[in-house]
């Protein structure tokens, strides 16, 4: 006959299993300490911000160096979270430090300022399945990266102001939340216009200093759905041709 085990051992039991859980939301099931990666964060000047669940949301002002920027990037490779990125001076970053941060689950915004990122560098972002919005501004890369924009199933928002990019905005069409594109500085033939004015779902075009015939101007407008801000430049005063 079988002897029954002691009560006692199903109570230790489920003390260790609470245990072991309490220890897990404190430092990480992975026996990472998250507050000390925030506190290393925090001492690179990062600004970290959390939800009202404490989970980190957000990243402002990652370093401008590249020694002190690669080990911050190292470090957020291993948080839960963040949901956004952004760095206003994003000289140093690279193509490796991009795809670390595709590789984070939750991101859905991510903001560079005038990161040396060319085409190639783009494609770990594709088929990113929360990224919602993208900025990628005074940056080189060119038209041949709006098909990898395009593979990004839930992007909405565009900002490619100050880059190289003229044209392939059809590839924004499959986009089925696509909605707001920023286009500062770059040069719209009508061609691009009417690629833009039949993005199915786009509510916002903003331009500054864009370059675009009054045909174009116009063709965009003429989109009901879509509001257009900002200044645009007509190309015969600008001394350009079509």
């Amino acid at each position: 006959m079988k002897k029954k085990a002691p009560a006692f051992s199903l109570r230790y039991n489920l003390t260790g299993l609470i245990a072991a859980a309490i220890l897990c939301q404190l430092v990480g099931c992975g026996g990472v300490d998250e507050t000390q990666m925030i506190a290393d964060l925090k001492a690179l000047n990062v600004l970290v911000s959390k939800d009202v669940n404490g989970k980190v949301n957000s990243l402002n002002n990652l370093p401008a160096d590249a020694e002190n920027l690669t080990k911050a990037i190292d470090i957020i490779a291993k948080l839960e979270g963040p949901r956004t990125v952004t760095m206003l001076d994003a000289s140093q970053l690279t193509a490796e430090h991009l795809k670390v941060l595709a590789g984070l689950s939750d991101l859905v915004q991510l903001e560079f300022h005038n990161a040396p990122l060319d085409d190639a560098a783009i494609k770990p972002l594709v088929g990113h399945k929360k990224l919602e919005a993208l900025y990628l501004i005074n940056s080189p890369i060119t038209a041949a990266a709006m098909e990898d924009f395009g593979k990004i199933p839930k992007l909405g928002l565009l900002g490619i102001s100050g880059t190289k990019v003229d044209g392939g905005y059809e590839h924004l069409h499959k986009l089925e939340k696509f909605e707001w594109i920023i286009i500062g500085g770059l040069t719209i033939d009508d061609e691009d216009a009417k690629n833009i004015s039949e993005i199915p779902t786009v509510t916002h075009v903003t331009m500054e200093n864009t370059v675009i015939s009054p045909a174009g101007l116009k063709m965009i407008k003429s989109n009901p759905k879509c509001k257009v801000d900002g200044t645009s430049i007509d190309p015969a005063a600008a001394g350009a041709s079509n």
